[in-house]
């Protein structure tokens, strides 16, 4: 009688963002699980080729933010805001998950930048300041460095501090010369930086921080990412959101008048 050599099941880690990674599956190894004697199977790997991009996200997502700790949950944040601002524009699915990538790993430059100078409690010198202006750059650099993977994630990194008059950098481009990945997370980056707490300022409230996007569509912003925002905001998408976020502890939010514009 032949004896089959049987290869025991493996443990894929089946993750996605929201999930936490006790979660596991068992995966069988198929048909190429039984041969015949002397058969040598490849060693499976832990963990399953499809889920090692998803894995690099979580990764440096959880890097940036233990490299910010005040920032901690932004990406996540910033994702969800970008991707209702596509759907409010229209884009199709796999426009909208490329946007989660982007916004998710949009400050990945800043690992390059100071400790002391992302956790200063008061005002940056301008010295400071432009040391801080390195990180779409740096965040561009890295994920060029990871492939073709992080790819369509580059425009969102690279260019999410652009203004739409050109008074941004890192090259101070302006209107459409900003690719739209770009004015999208400048609109759902400062939205929710404006609602959150940071070391250097108390957040302030939705309601005054969707006046200010108003205020400066055709300045800061695009005025159709601004409109597709409050596209958003009127159907509902952007309430959501804030339910999830639940409140802010131990802040007072900002007026319109602490604000200087």
């Amino acid at each position: 009688m032949r004896r089959v050599r049987r290869e025991p099941d493996y443990l894929v880690w089946e993750r996605d963002l929201g999930t936490s990674t006790d979660d596991i599956q068992h995966c069988p190894l198929g048909e190429d699980s039984q041969r015949g004697e002397g058969y040598t199977a490849e060693r499976p790997s832990l963990v399953h080729p499809r889920n090692v991009r998803q894995d690099a996200i979580a990764v440096l997502t959880r890097a940036i933010e233990a490299h910010e700790p005040s920032i901690y949950g932004h990406p996540r944040r910033v994702a969800q805001l970008a991707q209702a601002i596509g759907r409010a524009l229209g884009w199709e699915e796999e426009r909208i998950a490329a946007i989660e990538t982007g916004a998710l790993l949009h400050d990945v430059g800043k690992i390059v930048i100071s400790d002391a100078i992302l956790k200063k409690p008061g005002p940056l010198t301008d010295e400071e300041y432009n040391e801080v202006k390195r990180h779409p750059e740096a965040g561009a650099q890295l994920l060029t460095a990871g492939g073709p993977s992080f790819e369509a994630a580059i425009p969102y990194a690279l260019h999410h501090h652009e203004h739409y008059d050109g008074q941004g950098y890192p090259y101070g481009l302006a209107g459409e010369d900003i690719p739209i990945e770009g004015r999208i997370l400048a609109v759902a980056d400062a939205f929710e930086a404006m609602i959150s707490d940071r070391p250097y300022r108390k957040r302030m409230e939705p309601e005054l921080a969707l006046e200010l996007i108003e205020r400066t569509a055709g300045s800061q912003f695009d005025p159709k990412v601004v409109a597709a925002f409050l596209k958003a905001w009127k159907s509902g998408q952007i309430h959501v959101f804030l339910e999830r976020k639940g409140p802010e502890k131990q802040a007072l939010p900002l007026k319109l008048e602490d604000i200087i514009v």
